[in-house]
């Protein structure tokens, strides 16, 4: 792999207020730079999500990690992400542990309730 091309890409709302600033605490980390944004909305974006979707009865509402192939959504794509950072942060991925059942109803909790933290386009999370 060439030295500073990114291992993974980091598929996101860019219209939601909080996802772009967990975006941007995710790139000002230690291992950050690992990775490369793109828009859920882009086309390349959009591709990444049917192929993701195909056989799901619901529309994807949700981050997707693409770690040099391996397509992570929900928990999964968090965890997927922590692992890269720097510091503490990949000990979070010890919550691969729980069920997976479980960490994506915690992951739609939080993300159902995005827009709720930020308001008017004021992201309520500091």
């Amino acid at each position: 792999m060439e030295a500073n091309k990114p291992k993974a890409i980091l598929y996101f709302d860019d219209q939601c207020p909080f996802c772009r600033r967990c975006v941007r605490f995710i790139l000002s980390r230690k291992g950050g730079g690992d990775f490369k944004t793109m828009a859920l909305n882009s086309p390349e974006g959009q591709a990444m999500a049917l192929v993701v979707t195909a056989g799901r009865d619901k529309p994807l509402d949700s981050i997707i990690v693409d770690v040099e192939g391996k397509v992570s959504t929900e928990a999964d794509a968090v965890i997927a992400i922590v692992r890269h950072l720097g510091g503490l942060w990949p000990l979070f991925g010890c919550f691969r542990l729980l069920p997976k059942r479980f960490r994506d109803y915690i992951y739609r909790i939080v993300a159902g309730n995005r827009m709720r933290l930020c308001k008017d386009g004021v992201c309520k999370v500091r």
